[in-house]
């Protein structure tokens, strides 16, 4: 019996060991099996009591309502799964029967069973270590990427009008003065994240951003941001805050600068 576990060359391999299990050991267990029908939308609930494998229709593995993986027929829902925050298992389609094998009539198989035993140590080993990497990943992914910070001198050009960056910033200290054309249409406060359009659109910046006295900005390059905003809700509310407040404080420079124009022309005979 070849139950060799080289799961980190082969990612189906855990597939294989599960197949096995279902088809060679759960044949000769003749303990308590529960049946259960869950229908399309409700969760199946591990109680740590039964092992459960789906006999019909599909079940989501899901985290925080984000679905990671679909079981299939013969999937089996053990012990890997065991300890891991804001899991469920939410039933699709038209619904979904399981079967639960009671662990402890399991155990006894396993003792009587050598054969059976190695098969469920395979099992377990190559399904463990298969969604421990899945897991690690998702974890990874819902970690701010590191950012870099970088100092500006009063006067210093953050960004440049007119150029191609994949950057975006967010001031941690200090002020900046936001320039176009060579005039002052608005500010960057503390805390504030800019130079997010133009990183995520492709297109050249729309302004200069100038410190006005010592500055230090956190700098994230565009993946890393979209990284950011996809695991952080909060980061993507406060960068719409932002942009929001920028385009109103543009918006009210250019109202003002038309009224300047009206009163010039009128003052001058032009209206």
């Amino acid at each position: 019996m070849d139950t060799t576990l080289h799961w980190h060359a082969n990612p189906k391999e855990f597939e294989t060991h599960s197949q096995r299990f279902v088809d060679e050991v759960l044949p000769r267990f003749s303990g308590t099996v529960r049946q259960r029908f869950i229908p399309a939308g409700e969760t199946l609930e591990l109680d740590g009591a039964c092992l459960w494998v789906i006999k019909d229709g599909d079940l989501d593995v899901q985290i925080r309502d984000r679905a990671i993986e679909t079981l299939k027929p013969q999937g089996v829902l053990g012990p890997w799964f065991c300890g891991v925050p804001e899991l469920s298992f939410k039933s699709i389609g038209a619904g979904c029967n399981v079967a639960g094998y009671d662990n402890a009539e399991l155990s006894t198989l396993f003792r009587q069973a050598a054969s059976a035993f190695h098969l469920w140590s395979a099992m377990v080993a190559s399904s463990a270590a298969r969604y421990f990497a899945l897991f690690s990943t998702l974890k990874v992914r819902s970690v701010p990427p590191p950012p870099k910070f970088r100092s500006f001198s009063p006067g210093e050009v953050i960004l440049k009008e007119g150029e191609f960056s994949q950057e975006v910033l967010c001031l941690v200290d200090g002020d900046a003065d936001v320039i176009a054309h060579g005039a002052k249409v608005g500010t960057v406060k503390r805390e504030e994240i800019f130079g997010a359009l133009a990183a995520m659109s492709g297109a050249p910046r729309m302004a200069s951003v100038v410190a006005s006295k010592p500055t230090t900005c956190m700098v994230f390059e565009r993946d890393d941001f979209e990284d950011l905003l996809r695991s952080h809700t909060s980061v993507m509310s406060k960068l719409f805050e932002d942009m929001a407040r920028a385009m109103h404080e543009a918006n009210a420079r250019i109202a003002k600068f038309e009224e300047k124009k009206q009163e010039q022309g009128k003052r001058w005979g032009w209206i």
